[in-house]
């Protein structure tokens, strides 16, 4: 059994490290395209079957696991699928309804079934922040090779395969797990390594020209000031250094054009539309309005809103999404899990509180502009979290 559980971790870590990377990645493998898409799955199948072989076996051990969230989880998952039933697009409705069974279920309950010590939590952050840092280096390298991001986003650089705006968050959301690890494992090597990683990464976040995920990323580097005073001397002097050089080579290397939109943001967010945004809010939220109980169907959001908007755009934030798509009785069991995911790592100690409060929060303000509902990275984040919650409680009932 541990030669078959310590495949299971690594198969997982194996699938995180490329799922920050996933769009670029896939384009070069086609092993990699089906692990990607299948590996999940096939990793919560591969569990499955270990429980029956465990089932006859003595000292079996005991899970802990989040009930609270766990519960709400599956009354989401239990309502976006009966959506199908009054969807006004079954077809999309179907496939969003197989694309949450072969990723993000599978995604959460592995996360949540594997996940047993602080030390697996770590890892797991560690294939993450591996993975950003592959699309961090492809940013690098479209910039220098001055492949920009489409005709009509001119000086705006990403990975092969991702929209900008999509992985910059995912940068974001590497930058306090790099954070955590380096405070956590303190091994000089490694922590030069992250410091110079989460240099390089706000300087991709800053290519990508995403100004959503530019006020993310702010967040996200709260975390270094949160805990910057229990460092030692030569530490604080090390990250001055890496931060004044990261700021001068920012201004020195970043196109004016980029920092022209990111001067931009106070006058968009007064009297501009975020790039069509807000006439996409308001037309999702007069599809809420004839959709309030039930929802549109899952997955139906830009065709709902075709007839208001005039076109068939993405949601641009992930909690209207839900609402729309869900209803309000789909949303509420969405927003249940993000507060008893918070309400819970409240008592977490203090480091790990800290990251995961500048985690939630990172998500919710770049969710707020994109539409990451059912985005992986959004479940992988949840499953962890609920994961870090359990192996916590694990502890102190194995202390009492």
């Amino acid at each position: 059994m541990i030669l078959i559980d310590r495949m299971m971790f690594y198969s997982l870590w194996i699938f995180i490290v490329i799922m920050p990377c996933s769009n670029t990645v896939v384009l070069f493998s086609q092993f990699l395209y089906k692990l990607s898409t299948w590996g999940p799955l096939a990793i919560m199948l591969m569990h499955v079957f270990s429980l029956f072989v465990r089932e006859n076996m003595p000292n079996k051990e005991k899970v802990k696991l989040p009930l609270t969230f766990v519960l709400f989880f599956a009354l989401f998952i239990f309502w976006l699928i009966l959506s199908y039933f009054w969807s006004i697009d079954q077809d999309k409705t179907f496939h969003r309804i197989l694309y949450y069974l072969r990723q993000n279920i599978p995604i959460v309950y592995i996360v949540i079934a594997i996940i047993k010590t602080n030390e697996h939590i770590a890892s797991l952050m560690k294939a993450y922040v591996l993975g950003c840092f592959v699309s961090v280096a492809a940013i690098f390298y479209a910039f220098s090779f001055g492949i920009s991001f489409g005709s009509d986003f001119s000086n705006r650089y990403a990975a092969a395969g991702f929209d900008p705006n999509d992985l910059a968050l995912i940068l974001c959301l590497g930058i306090p797990m790099a954070w955590y690890i380096a405070v956590r494992e303190k091994r000089k090597v490694l922590d030069l390594l992250l410091y110079i990683y989460i240099s390089f990464c706000v300087a991709a976040i800053f290519l990508t020209g995403s100004r959503g995920a530019f006020i993310a990323a702010l967040i996200a580097i709260s975390i270094i000031p949160m805990t910057y005073l229990k460092q030692s001397i030569w530490l604080k002097m090390l990250l001055l250094f890496i931060a004044s050089a990261t700021i001068y080579a920012v201004s020195i290397l970043i196109p004016p054009v980029i920092f022209e939109r990111f001067y931009g943001i106070s006058e968009e967010l007064q009297r501009g539309s975020l790039s069509q945004r807000f006439y996409i809010w308001q037309a999702g939220l007069q599809v809420f309005q004839e959709h309030a109980i039930f929802g549109a169907g899952a997955g139906t959001f830009y065709i709902a809103v075709s007839k208001f908007f005039g076109g068939r755009p993405p949601s641009h934030n992930a909690f209207l999404s839900v609402l729309a798509e869900e209803g309000i009785i789909g949303f509420m069991f969405f927003i249940s899990m993000l507060v008893v995911l918070i309400n819970n790592i409240r008592f977490l100690p203090s480091l790990q509180r800290n990251v995961w409060l500048v985690l939630m929060l990172t998500w919710t303000v770049g969710a707020s502009s994109l539409t990451w509902d059912y985005y992986s990275q959004t479940w992988f984040l949840f499953g962890l979290a609920a994961a870090q919650i359990s192996v916590h409680d694990k502890t102190l009932e194995n202390k009492t």
